[in-house]
């Protein structure tokens, strides 16, 4: 990607239109603390204070938090935080 590239989504990221990603709307709120590691070729990113929320689009709107995305040479998984289900009328 380019500079303007990731500026772009980085400003679609905070203010409030999201990112989209493979079926997924990722938003966040500025500023976005996050720890990044990097080991035998995993990289993890853990979100501190603040985490983006992830929105997902099928039948229904699902809402949740991410609080960890690993990332390694053949895939990656997103961690999300553990909350409360709630009941669908």
């Amino acid at each position: 990607m380019s500079p303007q590239e990731i500026n772009v989504t980085l400003r679609n990221l905070f203010n409030g239109n999201g990112v989209d990603l493979k079926g997924f709307k990722i938003k966040a709120d500025s500023p976005l603390n996050t720890k990044i590691t990097h080991v035998n070729n995993t990289t993890t990113i853990n979100f501190v204070d603040s985490l983006p929320r992830v929105e997902i689009v099928k039948l229904f709107t699902i809402k949740c938090y991410i609080e960890q995305i690993v990332l390694g040479l053949e895939g990656g998984s997103i961690k999300i935080k553990k909350g409360n289900v709630g009941r669908i009328s």
